[in-house]
């Protein structure tokens, strides 16, 4: 039996847990939560889909969820009826990030997946340093507190129109300031100013479920702004206030000294009469901690358009925290898409574009599922007139597979130069190998030393799944398969099995993205389904090797429909003439 790499890859995706997950709302408003426990999702209306909308609007197998090598997702359309929209246009194919919306028929699907860089929302990376530098300390105090009150529980609220341009003028700030601790070191200075009159503010972090015991004061993100100066005296935070904001999680307003909104704050008025305003400072809060902007105002701001304006400030934030994120993204993104470019260049001139061979037809075909792939084909001039006709599949996909495939291309064209016969050449591989790759790592492989003038060979397969002989009219003959172990794994000896290719027969070296290619039911194809398919296409007339790969890749087009490859698909034909 070949030793293929996708169910191990699938086995360790699934071992590993989810990756991301999407939060499906339906038709009725119904939000659902899916895991992705694979790179590879498909979204739809039949009961294998990954992410099943039970929908007439949504087709069996309407789009698939997709991560690239670099941690990026993307959506792609599989022909369905009613397409694939993100964000209001229709895609065949788009990355997706946080915050983009994904329609599906009726249903919305919102990606929620570890960011790869600065989280949307948060003070970035310097804020970690910021909070271990500053020396200002916030208290925590215990008094009784009586009702808080959120903007549904106030008065309409109404926002001056010079509020209004105030916060345009924040939200060009937010947009004109690159670093992540400024923008938000000016969103806490924003509201001491003269718009908001605070007394003053600071950004913190309190752990999302309230601890049992009242010791840890909350961490600061960043010093504290004031509208004057400190006067030495460090800021109170009143316990009720942050005990209401983990049960509401939305803006609070709270006061102490009789406000007409009946609010209190657990700050006694005999040592200071104020007004509190907190305002989460993400919306969709996850992890074990709580971000929020705590301000606190003269006790005659204790209103709801106060209320009302600071949260409007935070959505400003929030609004250009989005925007630097995707700005950044793009700018990863550009610099990754030209680094896989040129990796893609590389690899495709590793592939033999003209291979000619004395006595020998040959045919090449390559197509990696994405970008750049691990698997490896080569035709290679050897010592006495031989040529070595050679086809592996490292364990794995992307980049790091591919950089595993070009040392195995620079160690056979090495070991062809020095005059090996494949049997030394595949020990000296595989001893390369077991030194580099790691432990969970192996390439399978097949290499065929042939003299195309006499039609000798040598075959030697690492397990690899077994190179196939076909002559017109006649059932296929597998070559020397499970008698070797893939490549990487022990420093056992290589056997080799020899044989001759008459004038007329095809050799067939393929990966086992040929064999495991599976239709739309899931039905895979197999070596049996592979060696079918080329016995039929070996019975055509005037038959040369290019006649049969255009052939057998628009068998294998059809075979996978209009779904995303799963896997690399490379083959080799040789035909003796």
């Amino acid at each position: 039996m070949a030793f293929g790499t996708s169910a191990v890859k699938r086995d360790a995706a699934v071992a590993a847990g989810p990756v991301a997950w999407v939060d499906v709302t339906d038709p009725a408003g119904a939000v659902t939560r899916v895991p992705l426990v694979s790179p590879r999702v498909v979204v739809g209306r039949a009961v294998d889909a990954g992410v099943r909308l039970d929908h007439a609007m949504v087709s069996r197998h309407h789009a698939e969820l997709l991560r690239d090598p670099f941690g990026r997702w993307w959506v792609r359309d599989l022909g369905s009826r009613n397409g694939t929209v993100v964000n209001g246009t229709a895609v065949a194919e788009s990355p997706v990030g946080e915050g983009d919306r994904i329609h599906v028929g009726e249903f919305v699907l919102l990606l929620n997946a570890p960011p790869t860089s600065e989280s949307p929302g948060r003070a970035g990376a310097g804020v970690e340093q910021t909070m271990s530098e500053t020396r200002t300390r916030v208290h925590v105090s215990d008094a009784t507190a009586g009702k808080i009150s959120t903007l549904q529980e106030v008065e309409p609220p109404r926002v001056a129109a010079a509020h209004l341009t105030a916060l345009n003028d924040l939200s060009q700030h937010l947009l004109a300031t690159p670093d992540a601790q400024a923008r938000l070191t000016a969103l806490c200075a924003w509201t001491v100013g003269e718009d908001v009159r605070g007394r003053w503010a600071a950004a913190v972090r309190v752990p999302r479920q309230e601890p049992e015991t009242h010791s840890a004061p909350p961490e600061m993100l960043g010093e504290v702004q004031y509208a004057g100066t400190s006067d030495g005296k460090d800021p109170y935070i009143s316990r009720s206030v942050l005990r209401a904001i983990r049960q509401k999680a939305q803006p609070i307003l709270a006061g102490n000294a009789g406000l007409s909104t009946d609010v209190e704050v657990s700050i006694s008025p005999s040592i200071m009469a104020l007004a509190a305003i907190a305002c989460p400072l993400r919306g969709e809060q996850g992890g074990e901690d709580l971000d929020l902007l705590y301000v606190v105002l003269p006790p005659e701001y204790g209103t709801g358009e106060w209320l009302a304006l600071v949260s409007l400030a935070v959505k400003q934030w929030q609004q250009a925290e989005s925007t630097w994120q995707a700005r950044r993204q793009a700018e990863v993104h550009a610099v990754v898409e030209r680094e896989l470019g040129r990796a893609r260049q590389i690899q495709m001139r590793l592939v033999p574009k003209a291979a000619k061979v004395e006595g020998l037809d040959l045919a090449i075909g390559f197509s990696p599922c994405k970008w750049v792939g691990g698997d490896y084909v080569d035709v290679v001039p050897a010592a006495n007139g031989r040529t070595f006709l050679a086809v592996a599949d490292v364990c794995g996909k992307g980049l790091g597979a591919a950089l595993v495939a070009s040392s195995i291309h620079t160690m056979v064209h090495a070991s062809a130069l020095a005059g090996m016969g494949p049997c030394e050449l595949m020990a000296n591989l595989n001893q390369y190998l077991r030194s580099m790759l790691p432990e969970d790592s192996f390439v399978t492989m097949v290499c065929i030393g042939i003299d195309g003038r006499g039609g000798e060979y040598e075959c030697v397969n690492a397990g690899h799944p077994p190179a196939l002989l076909l002559a017109p009219g006649k059932a296929a003959v597998e070559l020397q398969s499970a008698a070797n172990l893939p490549l990487g794994v022990a420093s056992d000896e290589m056997g080799c099995e020899p044989g001759v290719i008459r004038p007329g027969e095809l050799l067939a070296l393929y990966t086992d993205g040929l064999t495991e290619l599976s239709d739309e039911s899931g039905q895979m194809l197999d070596v049996a389904g592979l060696s079918r398919h080329l016995v039929e296409i070996c019975g055509r007339a005037a038959l040369t090797a290019k006649l049969a790969a255009d052939e057998l890749n628009k068998r294998l087009d059809r075979i996978q429909g209009k779904r995303l490859p799963d896997d690399d698909r490379t083959f080799l034909l040789a035909r003796r003439v």
